[in-house]
């Protein structure tokens, strides 16, 4: 039920609020005193598409809003659940439109903002504008169902099995959407496994990498490397006249300096020290020559290594720690992958145990159907004998379809004889605009 309108720069109209009780409302009026403005707001209201010229005259902004106390919401908060809003609070809705003649026009449900399509579904709920060429309502078969069950007082068990069918129809999107991917799965299976591949056949270590490029910097260097030791140590002690020789016969004199003076005994043992130090360093040296990899296969096999490095660090991280943590990710994400059809076995399951829950509430709200339509029926059929159609006859129609929607199993038609003798047919065909 419609309980507030408000209206704000609509055409003649400079500020309305109008709360409305119970009960029939008749508006009367002189022509041009604004009756039809009132349809105006209404048509506003359930969607229609706004003039710029429906704002008052000297202003730049019309607003018009509505506030309905709803018996039953479950369509229109199927249709807001579908568009991604918010549910009716405590079965009130409300609905604003605004008018600007200088931006965008604005249409918001329960103040969020929704498209004019989604806008106009739900007017479609609220509103018979009744008119020789208008839409009614009464016509659709969605409207029947929802008059019959309301009779019925399936309100509560219609809902849960709105909710069950929400529930099927998302576990079949989910296993459809799996089906669907099949392909591109098979494609992300082969592009992990040659990416987990090419990781594990290259064999790297954490913290290999410091120890190779100090080992691959040596060996393009190691010629030079090797000529400097190498002169090193001939100069230390290799031909005659060597460094060494020359200290060795330095090492003579401090003995011999020592002998004719005992006090010097100290500087005797310095250059001993000394000396040794210098025979320890060449020992080194000869040994750091021998190590320097002059092999050119070896040489090779270590700038192979480190192009290998390289390589793997360009497509999977800035470090061997970062290739290594990219393998553990692509693994699980194969894993995954690879389990998709363990997952279409369960949603497979989880279909089944959904359809049956909402096929067991469906039959529960068909048997519950079949015995109120007739009930209702005779009971419409009494009113038109009491407005003065003693023959006419109004009966209800529910044949079974195929697929269950939302709404059930059930397709209804409502149907009219107004004459004796006639066959009944739908309301929609043979009801006169009157």
């Amino acid at each position: 039920m419609l309980t507030l309108l408000k209206i704000k720069n609509l055409a003649l109209i400079e500020e309305v609020v109008w709360e409305m009780g119970p009960g029939l409302i008749g508006i009367t009026g002189e022509t041009g005193s604004g009756k039809s403005m009132i349809i105006g707001a209404l048509k506003l209201i359930v969607g229609q598409r706004a003039d710029t010229e429906l704002v008052r005259t000297e202003e730049n902004t019309c607003t018009v809003e509505a506030i309905f106390d709803l018996k039953d919401c479950r369509e229109i908060n199927s249709i807001l659940d579908e568009a991604g809003f918010e549910p009716c609070s405590e079965n009130q809705l409300v609905i604003r439109r605004v008018i600007d003649r200088k931006a965008t026009n604005k249409q918001f449900i329960n103040c969020s903002p929704v498209t004019l399509n989604t806008l106009k579904k739900v007017g479609k709920l609220l509103v018979d504008l009744h008119g020789p060429h208008d839409h009614h309502s009464l016509f659709s078969s969605e409207r029947q169902l929802s008059l019959l069950d309301a009779y019925a007082g399936l309100t509560g068990i219609t809902n849960q099995h709105s909710l069950a069918y929400k529930k099927f129809k998302a576990l079949q999107s989910e296993y459809n959407e799996l089906i669907s991917c099949e392909r591109s799965n098979e494609q992300a299976i082969d592009l992990l496994k040659h990416q987990i591949n090419e990781i594990d056949e290259a064999d790297i270590k954490k913290d290999e990498e410091e120890e190779l490029y100090k080992k691959y910097q040596v060996s393009r260097n190691s010629k030079n490397l090797l000529e400097s030791s190498s002169r090193i140590i001939s100069e230390l002690h290799g031909e005659e006249h060597s460094v060494i020789d020359q200290l060795m016969q330095l090492m003579r004199s401090f003995k011999e300096l020592e002998k004719f003076d005992p006090s010097a005994t100290g500087y005797t043992e310095k250059f001993e020290n000394a000396l040794v130090e210098i025979q320890e360093l060449q020992n080194q040296l000869e040994t750091y020559a021998g190590s320097i990899e002059m092999e050119p296969s070896k040489i090779e096999e270590i700038e192979c290594r480190v192009d290998l490095i390289e390589t793997l660090k360009r497509k999977y991280g800035n470090s061997l720690g970062d290739v290594l943590a990219f393998r553990e990710s692509a693994h699980e994400k194969l894993n995954k992958t690879e389990n998709r059809h363990e997952e279409l076995k369960r949603l497979e399951i989880e279909i089944e145990e959904a359809q049956s829950e909402m096929l067991k509430i469906s039959e529960k709200i068909t048997k519950k159907r079949i015995t109120a339509s007739p009930k209702l029926a005779n009971l419409v059929t009494q009113e038109l004998k009491d407005l003065g159609c003693k023959k006419s006859i109004f009966e209800i129609s529910l044949k079974k379809k195929n697929n269950p929607t939302s709404m059930g199993n059930e397709i209804i038609e409502f149907l009219f004889a107004p004459n004796p003798g006639e066959p009944s047919k739908a309301l929609r065909s043979i009801a006169s605009s009157g």
